[in-house]
């Protein structure tokens, strides 16, 4: 899943983007427009932007795309701040770096985010930021691979994920001080011999709080994840 932030004169559209539908997050109003408000209040425009980001990147959300008219620098200005005030949110320190990529155009409403989303120059920017993402989690891997420590270990094979994930039943979420992460091809997510099996661990994995993320079997994360194959759990 990625996020798309729309902004506009005196609101802002937050979207959920998944891999064929969007839907609605949250919208922000904004007590004045951008042309009006000062150099303070354009700061706490720009925190709470911050605030309604964190749940979203604590939830493992780290593509974020920004959209503004034409003409505008809404988005630069946002980027700006996150330089200044921010570094946590684009240094790879902590593993809490978020790709950011920055695309023309309303994001006001259902039709205008689907013409986005459509458009070629979305799709180019969208591939970028998650290319971007794939390679710092492939790096987050690369260090747990490389630790000899119980809790770091790598898990992958579809039984033995099974039998970690749905120990203690649907309520326990002990399993989260294993495994931070989920991550799986798109192939092997579509085409497996037991897909509901697979959609199963997938849901439950998420409702026990641990991050899925799908990959496509031809980007260089969706190479690795094959070497295990096409599924893998890891401990940041």
């Amino acid at each position: 899943m990625a996020l798309l932030v729309g902004f506009d004169e005196q609101a802002i559209y937050f979207w959920k983007i998944f891999s064929q539908r969007f839907k609605h997050y949250r919208t922000l109003n904004l007590p004045r427009k951008w042309k009006n408000c000062d150099e303070k209040q354009e700061y706490h425009y720009h925190e709470d932007i911050i605030n309604i980001l964190r749940p979203l990147i604590k939830e493992g959300v780290k593509s974020i795309l920004l959209a503004q008219p034409r003409k505008k620098d809404y988005t630069q200005r946002f980027l700006e701040h996150i330089n200044k005030h921010h570094q946590w949110l684009i240094r790879a320190k902590k593993n809490n770096q978020v790709s950011f990529g920055q695309i023309t155009g309303n994001a006001t409403n259902f039709k205008q985010v689907r013409w986005l989303m459509e458009q070629e120059e979305t799709e180019k920017v969208l591939k970028a930021i998650r290319t971007q993402e794939g390679d710092l989690l492939m790096a987050q891997l690369e260090k747990a691979l490389n630790k000899s420590v119980e809790k770091d270990k790598i898990f992958y094979g579809l039984p033995e994920l099974e039998d970690m994930i749905y120990k203690g039943g649907k309520k326990d979420t002990s399993v989260v001080n294993m495994i931070d992460y989920m991550l799986m091809t798109d192939t092997y997510l579509k085409n497996h011999a037991q897909k509901g099996r697979v959609y199963r661990l997938k849901q439950i994995a998420e409702n026990k709080g641990i991050i899925t993320k799908i990959f496509s079997e031809e980007s260089p994360a969706g190479f690795k994840i094959q070497q295990f194959g096409g599924i893998i759990c890891f401990k940041k």
